[in-house]
C-alpha cells in the first residue's frame, strides 16, 4: 500500500508512462494481496481525470490527456470497458454474477445498505482517532485540512494530501458499503494500518511546520470531542471483536472502569460517563498543544509525549484482549504450536479434501475459520439441512456444501468422503464412524465415515447454539449407549423446563432456583437394529436473548458402541 501512494504521487508529480505502468502495476499487486483494494483502482482513474482535468480545462483534452500521460491506466479502463461489455454480452453479468461474486454481490445490490452508513464511517473515524492517538489525529487533521487550502502555494503538500486522504476514503467508504454498511457497533480496525502512518506523517508536519494557526487545532479538537461525547462505544467483547474492532474492544472495556473510578473520587456517581471522559481527555491534550505552539518546534514536539504514551497504553491493552489478558475477554491468540494448529492435514494421508461436518454448537465458527485457515486439506462445510438450523453470524461463505435428507433408518443421502471432520459429542448431528485422530484441545476429531453413510444421532429442529426453543425431535441409531447433558439455558433466577421422551422413558427436568444446572441422561439402545426416536419439549421458558425463550440448552451428547 505504501509503495503504491509513493508510485501514484510519483506519477502525478512527473508523469511518464513508465511511472504511470509502475502505478498500475503495483496496484495490481495489491489487489491480489486483499480484494478490497480494488476500490483504489476506480478512486486512481478517478484521482488522474480530475488532475488532467484541472491541468487542460476541460474533458475532451482531458482525456487526450490521460491517453497521452498516463497510457497504462487508459489501457487498463479501455480494457474493463470491454470486459464488462463482454459479460453482458454472454450474460454472465445478469446469470451468474451472485456465484461469481459470492457474498461481495451485494455491492451491486444497494437496497440492503441501510440507513447508517454514514453513522458508521463516523465510527471508524472515532476509532481511528483513539487507536492512533486523540492528539496526533487532531493535528493531522488540522494540518490535511490546512494543506487542502494552500493547493497554489505548495502543489506538492496539496497533491500528498488530496492522494492520501482520497486512497483511504475510497478504501474504508468501500469495505463498509461491501459489508452492507455499519457492522453494528463492529468496526473494521484491521484496516487501520494503511491510515494510520499518514495520520502520524499529518501529526509530524504539523509539529515541524509554522503554519498550522492553532484555530484550526482548536476546531478539530472540538470536532473529535463532539463526536467521543455522542457516538455510543458499545461492543460486545468476544474473540471476533478483538480481532475486528481491537481499539473498540479497549475502549468498551476500559472507559466504564475509568467511569468508575471517576465516581468514586468524585463521589458524585455518574457525573461522568466513559464518553465524557474521553472528549475531555481530548480537550485537554489539545489546550496543552495550543499554549506550546507558539514556543517552537521542541517545545510544541513534548505536548505529543503524553499523546504518544496514551497510544502505547492503548495498544498494550488492545494486545492484553488479543492474547486473553483482561477479564471477561476471552482472546483470540493462544500458545499453540503452529504443529497443532495444522493437525488436520498432518493427519490427513495423501490428498483426501474432507468436509467440515457443521454440527458444532457452541464457537462454532471460530473453530470452523480456525481449521479451514490453517489446514489446506478442509475443502467444504457441510450443512444438513433439515435440521433448520440458525445461520453463523459469520458463515464460511467459499466453503458452503449444504445436502438434506436422512432417510427413517437416519442413512445419509450425500455420500462421504474417506475421511470427515466432526465436533466431538456433538448434540445437533454425529456421523458414525470410526475415530482416526482428536485434535489437540479434544473439541474436534478426524473420523472415517462408515459404509453406508449413517447418522449416529441427530436433533431435529435445534438452535445451532443447542437451545431448545420449540419441540425437538430426538433420533439415534441402536448399538450404541447414548449419554445426552442437558443444561440450564441460561443461569440466572429464570425458571426453564424441558419434557424428555426416549427409549420409553419420560423425564421431567427443571432449571433455575432450587434445581441444579445440568443432567445427565443416560440410554442403553444395544438391543435390536435400525433407530431410535423420541423428542424434547418445553414447559417452561427462560429468556435467552433475540427475543428467544429456551426450555434448556442440549450441551452434550457421548455416544459409545456397544
Amino acid at each position: 500500500f505504501a509503495l503504491t501512494t509513493l508510485a501514484m504521487l510519483r506519477a502525478l508529480e512527473r508523469p511518464s508512462g513508465r511511472r504511470d505502468a509502475l502505478a498500475v502495476v503495483l496496484l495490481a499487486a495489491l489487489v491480489f494481496t486483499r480484494v478490497q483494494f480494488v476500490v483504489l483502482g476506480a478512486a486512481w482513474v478517478a484521482i488522474v481525470l480530475v488532475v488532467e482535468r484541472r491541468r487542460a480545462g476541460g474533458w475532451r483534452a482531458a482525456l487526450r490527456g490521460v491517453r497521452r500521460r498516463h497510457p497504462a491506466t487508459a489501457a487498463c479502463v479501455a480494457l474493463a470497458a470491454a470486459g464488462l461489455v463482454a459479460l453482458l454480452a454472454l450474460g454472465v453479468l445478469t446469470g451468474r454474477l451472485r456465484d461469481l461474486a459470492g457474498p461481495y454481490y451485494n455491492i451491486g445490490r444497494r437496497d440492503d445498505v441501510p440507513g447508517n452508513f454514514g453513522l458508521g464511517l463516523t465510527w471508524e473515524l472515532e476509532m481511528l482517532a483513539l487507536g492512533v492517538g486523540l492528539l496526533p489525529a487532531v493535528l493531522a487533521a488540522a494540518w490535511y485540512g490546512r494543506a487542502l487550502g494552500r493547493r497554489a502555494e505548495e502543489p506538492g503538500t496539496f497533491r500528498f494530501a488530496a492522494v492520501t486522504l482520497t486512497l483511504v476514503g475510497a478504501l474504508f467508504a468501500g469495505t463498509l458499503w461491501a459489508q452492507g454498511g455499519w457492522l453494528d457497533f463492529r468496526s473494521e480496525e484491521r484496516y487501520f494500518i494503511y491510515a494510520v502512518p499518514l495520520l502520524w506523517i499529518g501529526a509530524v508536519a504539523a509539529v515541524e511546520r509554522r503554519d498550522v494557526p492553532v484555530r484550526w487545532i482548536a476546531g478539530c479538537a472540538v470536532a473529535l470531542a463532539l463526536v467521543l461525547f455522542t457516538l455510543p462505544i458499545a461492543v460486545q467483547n468476544t474473540g471476533e471483536q478483538v480481532f475486528l474492532g481491537p481499539v473498540s474492544m479497549s475502549a468498551a472495556h476500559v472507559l466504564p472502569r475509568l467511569e468508575g473510578t471517576a465516581s468514586d473520587l468524585t463521589g458524585l456517581k455518574g457525573l461522568l460517563s466513559g464518553r465524557d471522559i474521553a472528549g475531555l481527555a481530548c480537550l485537554l491534550l489539545a489546550a496543552g498543544a495550543a499554549a506550546a505552539w507558539r514556543r517552537g518546534p521542541r517545545v510544541r514536539a513534548l505536548a505529543l509525549v503524553p499523546a504518544v504514551a496514551l497510544q502505547l497504553f492503548l495498544a498494550a491493552y488492545a494486545f492484553s484482549g488479543v492474547y486473553g489478558k483482561l477479564e471477561g475477554i476471552g482472546g483470540l491468540t493462544v500458545d499453540v504450536p503452529f504443529a497443532d494448529l495444522g493437525w488436520i492435514d498432518r493427519a490427513t494421508p495423501g490428498d483426501p479434501r474432507l468436509p467440515l461436518l457443521d454440527n458444532q454448537s457452541e464457537d462454532r465458527d471460530a473453530l470452523q475459520r480456525n481449521s479451514i485457515f490453517w489446514n489446506d486439506e478442509v475443502t467444504w462445510v457441510y450443512r444438513l439441512e433439515p435440521l433448520r438450523l440458525k445461520e453463523p453470524e459469520w458463515p464460511v461463505f467459499t466453503l458452503d456444501k449444504s445436502f438434506s435428507g436422512l432417510t427413517r433408518e437416519l442413512g445419509l443421502t450425500l455420500p462421504l468422503p474417506e475421511y470427515a471432520l466432526t465436533a466431538v459429542d456433538s448434540p445437533l448431528w454425529q456421523v458414525e464412524g470410526e475415530t482416526v485422530r482428536a485434535s489437540p484441545d479434544g473439541r474436534l476429531a478426524l473420523v472415517r465415515p462408515s459404509r453406508p453413510w449413517r447418522a449416529a444421532w441427530v436433533a431435529y429442529g435445534i438452535e445451532a447454539d443447542g437451545q431448545v426453543l420449540r419441540r425437538i425431535d430426538l433420533a439415534a441409531r441402536r448399538g450404541q449407549r447414548v449419554t445426552i447433558e442437558v443444561a440450564a439455558p441460561i443461569v440466572d433466577d429464570q425458571v426453564a423446563g424441558v419434557r424428555v421422551d426416549f427409549a420409553g422413558r419420560a423425564q421431567e427436568l427443571r432449571f433455575g432456583p432450587g434445581h441444579p444446572e445440568r443432567r445427565t441422561l443416560s440410554y442403553d439402545l444395544c438391543g435390536g437394529t435400525g433407530a431410535q426416536f423420541g423428542r424434547m419439549e418445553i414447559t417452561a421458558g427462560a429468556h435467552v436473548g433475540n427475543n428467544r425463550f429456551s426450555g434448556a440448552r442440549l450441551a452434550r451428547v457421548h455416544l459409545e458402541r456397544c
